[in-house]
């Protein structure tokens, strides 16, 4: 992603949750999801999703798949526009899209949060070891001081974890999974 208006869009958590409900789920049909569907899978109401979903397709993130006359209104069917999604590196430093940049930074990791605490309590993520059912799930949150050397050799380790994830196959029969990475130089505080 490299345009202003695709990065403002992800940068609310509702939207972030759509993209991410439509890129995930390995059932969508042809015609895609209806916000009707949307909403109770999301567990919002189907009013506060339509100019969510306007401003979605307007991007191009989201793609009307279909559309039907039901009672006299149209209904659409959503699907999302690619397989994930990712901010081009040239774009992250620029000026004029900083506070659009940190503002989608904030909506990922808003949204993952939710989803997490979501999942613990529905006795789908487990905090510790292998349960011999669900794989662990792990949090952690680390400072650490890293020769430049080393500190370019996990970041490069990382980059090549989180693509393989991201470019993983849907299995339809396997165990839905999430992940959040952030990794970053800090201020040094001496």
């Amino acid at each position: 992603m490299d345009d202003v208006e695709s990065l403002r869009a992800l940068a609310d958590p509702l939207r972030l949750a759509i993209i991410n409900l439509l890129m995930t789920r390995v059932d969508v049909p042809v015609g895609g999801l209806t916000a009707k569907e949307i909403a109770r899978e999301l567990q919002v109401s189907q009013t506060r999703l339509y100019r969510h979903l306007k401003q979605l397709v307007g991007t191009g993130l989201v793609q009307v798949a279909s559309s039907r006359l039901v009672s006299g209104i149209v209904e659409q069917g959503y699907r999302a526009g690619q397989r994930s999604v990712r901010i081009e590196e040239a774009f992250l430093g620029g000026a004029a899209a900083s506070d659009e940049v940190l503002r989608t930074f904030g909506a990922v990791l808003d949204r993952h949060r939710t989803d997490l605490f979501r999942a613990i309590r529905a006795g789908h993520a487990r905090i510790g070891g292998y349960d011999g059912e669900l794989p662990p799930s792990t949090v952690a949150a680390l400072d650490v001081r890293l020769s430049v050397e080393r500190a370019e050799s996990f970041a490069k380790r990382l980059s090549a974890l989180v693509a393989e994830f991201a470019e993983a196959e849907s299995d339809p029969d396997g165990v839905p999974t999430a992940m959040v990475v952030t990794y970053y130089t800090t201020p040094d505080p001496r």
